[in-house]
């Protein structure tokens, strides 16, 4: 039965648990800093990421249809003739979608023509430029037409004419952005340019990745200094055993840990924290998980700790990775191959250029507070 007194309880731990949350994460921002992006480029690298392509598609359907809502002057500046609307709407339509194939045709030339030709450079120019987000916005921008099209006869005249001119600000809209994705993507013509790219993403990916080493130090802490496991040796393997549920993700990595959770499982089960073993590594990929990230002595064994131990794992929060390599890996590997390829060629400053990355990746590791 819930009673007043437990719910009291359940809202009392979930506040605690977010400040222990909020003061871990202060205490890692405020020690480590110079790692963490400021709120504007999180929010502006979240939103027009390409794999949140919905954000985009959403976003423009309701400025298309919805901003004749609110009231605007700049609508009622053109005063569209109600007998000509529904033959403009079809002109508009074809426009765009001229501007959009004679769009591809400039950008696939731009990119025959790239300083750099590699995957890890098409990808990367495509990130930087936007690339994905424009496209999302006027594919949608020619969808939105098409429906306004079709349904025109079907809605009111004045408000298919609001819809109209909100949609014809986007076009121009949708101009400028193209002329900006003009203009990246001639830049990247150019190797000088392009190269400063390259090593704006080796920092950006660099300080990605220390946050994860960081934060895994972090963690380790609470778990073998607070909490009281044990780490895991892989001397010991045969004479420990692993449970864990057949639903982990493959090929993920630790995205998280439940530490309160972990602490709240070994308090009611009454577990000595020190016969539990931990084998744990932010960066490294699970392609099979079968045994898990908890261990205990095989002479241990018996149904109420496989539970636990099973109930543990549940506490480390996975995340799947689609890519065979992480962006840090695949960035390094790139300029690995640049300075193998430049020593044979005998090609010095760039040698150099590239090696001075790694410096740099070298200095900021030092400056890293971590806590192991």
């Amino acid at each position: 039965m819930i009673t007043l007194e437990k719910i009291k309880k359940t809202i009392m731990s979930y506040i605690f648990n977010s400040t222990l949350q909020r003061q871990a994460d202060n205490r890692l921002k405020s020690e480590n800093s110079f790692l963490y992006e400021n709120y504007r480029n999180i929010f502006i690298n979240h939103f027009f990421n390409f794999k949140n392509w919905y954000y985009v598609l959403v976003s423009t359907l309701i400025l298309f249809f919805f901003l004749e809502k609110i009231d605007i002057d700049l609508f009622n500046i053109i005063d569209v003739d109600s007998n000509e609307v529904k033959q403009l709407i079809e002109n508009r339509t074809t426009n765009i979608v001229t501007l959009i194939s004679v769009t591809f045709a400039v950008i696939g030339f731009l990119i025959a023509n790239l300083a750099i030709k590699d995957s890890y450079i098409y990808n990367l120019i495509f990130r930087e430029s936007r690339f994905f987000s424009v496209t999302y916005f006027v594919l949608t921008l020619i969808a939105s037409f098409v429906i306004l099209s079709t349904l025109k006869t079907h809605l009111e005249l004045e408000y298919v004419k609001r819809v109209y001119m909100s949609g014809t600000y986007l076009i121009l809209i949708a101009i400028i952005l193209i002329a900006y994705l003009f203009t990246r993507l001639i830049k990247y013509t150019n190797d000088k340019y392009l190269h400063d790219i390259i090593k704006d993403d080796f920092c950006l990916e660099s300080k990605k990745y220390l946050t994860g080493v960081m934060i895994e130090s972090y963690m380790k802490v609470i778990l073998f200094n607070e909490v009281g496991f044990k780490r895991y040796n892989f001397m010991l393997q045969n004479m420990l055993t692993g449970f864990s549920d057949d639903d982990q993700p493959s090929n993920s990595i630790v995205k998280d840990i439940k530490i309160e959770k972990i602490k709240k499982i070994l308090l009611q089960n009454q577990i000595p924290h020190e016969s539990v073993y931990v084998n744990l590594n932010y960066e490294d990929k699970f392609s099979i998980n079968d045994n898990g990230f908890f261990f205990i002595w095989n002479n241990l064994q018996n149904v109420n700790l496989e539970e636990v131990i099973r109930e543990l794992n549940k506490c480390i929060i996975l995340q799947k990775v689609e890519v065979e390599q992480l962006p840090i890996e695949a960035v390094l590997d790139y300029i690995n191959q640049k300075i193998v390829e430049h020593t044979s060629k005998n090609n010095h400053k760039q040698v150099s250029e590239f090696m001075n990355m790694y410096f740099e990746f070298y200095e900021l590791q030092l400056k890293v507070k971590t806590y192991v």
